[in-house]
């Protein structure tokens, strides 16, 4: 991901919008560009500051709130690849574990005949 792509991605970050390959883009982007942090903590502090002065919240260390969204941003897409990666091997166990009972169903079938 370059710069340009990033900054039109910001929006969809900070809505929560990008699907976990593009999130992974953006983090991997945002790891690599000083620019590219800066843009979007200034982004993030602006949409998140006026969030929270219409809803009257009166906690304002919104440098403390960017970094536990991206932490968490983080955090998310590290569990959903292990999920990911647990439910192929679970799969690929099921499918061992019935074409065993298949083999051993035949077997019974054919060693009872």
């Amino acid at each position: 991901m370059d710069c340009v792509e990033f900054d039109k991605k910001i929006d969809s970050f900070l809505h929560d919008e990008l699907n976990d390959e593009e999130l992974n883009a953006f983090l991997l982007h945002l790891n690599s560009c000083s620019n590219c942090r800066e843009e979007l903590e200034i982004n993030y502090i602006v949409k998140e500051g006026v969030l929270r002065l219409d809803h009257d919240r009166m906690d304002y260390n919104l440098s403390a709130a960017y970094s536990g969204t991206i932490d968490e941003n983080r955090r998310s897409l590290r569990e959903r690849k292990i999920m990911i990666r647990l439910s192929y091997i679970i799969g690929t166990f099921a499918f061992w574990a019935v074409l065993m009972v298949i083999f051993v169903f035949f077997r019974i079938l054919i060693m009872g005949s």
